[in-house]
């Protein structure tokens, strides 16, 4: 028997994490708070009414299960052709060998600009506790060799919940930011300062992930990036090369392999225990694969190490137009 929440329409079973992560792949709290409630329920035979507790704050990757941001790196070589291309791409997502969640990406790339748009939803096991959703967008042009972002946004759905994000850049910084439900006063005042100054000179989660660079330097490079609340540097060098296997339509051949380490800069709780494991976290890396004669770099896996399983992303098809 479920037993409901104080929030109507709500069950203790049902809720979806929810939190600002420090990035939108790599803070593992989500899952392992989701794999958490799974483990407190499952060997139950009725379901332990939780304690209310104000919603934190939705983010990303809470709502794609670390999935839509990391999926959209991509690494445009300098030589690249001005022509459109369009890319779609399929992607599963992994935690300790079940599937939890997919996501749909589409680009459009061009001389001048791009544009990412993407979808994602829970599947499996993990939709006895979270029906969860969520589109993704990002909009900007190309400046020589710089990628300079117009405007961010996300919207996540989860069993009547919905938390919007829109954020437009001015030149090289933040401009307008909107978020509803509005940030939540009390918890701000636990995080690191936000300056005016941590919002110049950065990127938005996609955007930042867009590498203007050919395959031998696409991991050599730290990316600035502010998600709306938090400002936090990734730090990209590479590992090494490897071959991806992919079957039917998916990516076959060799690929750049890409480690990463994150560093937070403000807007976080600095003793939160998920922030200092993703500092010490050497397991993250992303798969970087050529994708036809393009010019176009994509990620046929991204995987990290959390405290409950291994998180792996995995591309499942292309199409290339």
């Amino acid at each position: 028997m479920k037993v409901k929440n104080s929030r109507p329409g709500r069950y203790a079973s049902a809720r979806l994490p929810q939190f600002r992560p420090n990035h939108p792949l790599f803070e593992p709290s989500g899952v392992e708070k989701l794999s958490d409630g799974l483990m407190r329920q499952f060997p139950q035979r009725d379901l332990i009414p939780m304690k209310p507790r104000e919603p934190l704050r939705i983010s990303p990757a809470m709502a794609f299960l670390a999935v839509l941001p990391v999926l959209s790196v991509l690494a445009l070589c300098a030589s690249a052709a001005a022509a459109e291309t369009r890319l779609k791409v399929k992607y599963g997502v992994s935690l300790s060998g079940f599937p939890v969640a997919s996501a749909y990406l589409n680009y459009v790339l061009d001389g001048k600009g791009y544009t990412v748009t993407g979808s994602a939803r829970t599947i499996g096991i993990v939709r006895l506790i979270s029906n969860g959703r969520g589109k993704v967008s990002a909009t900007g042009r190309r400046h020589g060799s710089h990628l300079v972002p117009a405007a961010f946004s996300y919207e996540i759905t989860d069993d009547g919940d919905r938390e919007t994000l829109k954020m437009a850049f001015i030149g090289n910084r933040v401009g307008k930011i909107e978020i509803d439900p509005p940030e939540n006063p009390k918890k701000l005042k636990r995080r690191v300062p936000l300056k005016r100054s941590h919002k110049v000179g950065v990127l938005d989660p996609l955007s930042a992930l867009f590498i203007p660079a050919g395959a031998d330097k696409v991991c050599d490079r730290t990316l600035s990036i502010f998600d709306g609340g938090q400002r936090y540097d990734l730090v990209l060098t590479r590992k090494r090369t490897d071959r991806f296997r992919g079957g039917g339509k998916n990516f076959k051949g060799r690929v750049v392999v890409c480690a990463i380490s994150y560093r937070p800069i403000a807007g976080h709780r600095a003793n939160k225990r998920e922030v200092k494991y993703m500092q010490r976290n050497s397991s993250m890396e992303i798969w970087m694969a050529p994708i036809g004669d393009t010019g176009i770099m994509a990620p046929v896996i991204a995987r990290l190490n959390t405290q409950i399983g291994k998180l792996v992303i995995r591309a499942k098809r292309y199409q290339l137009q």
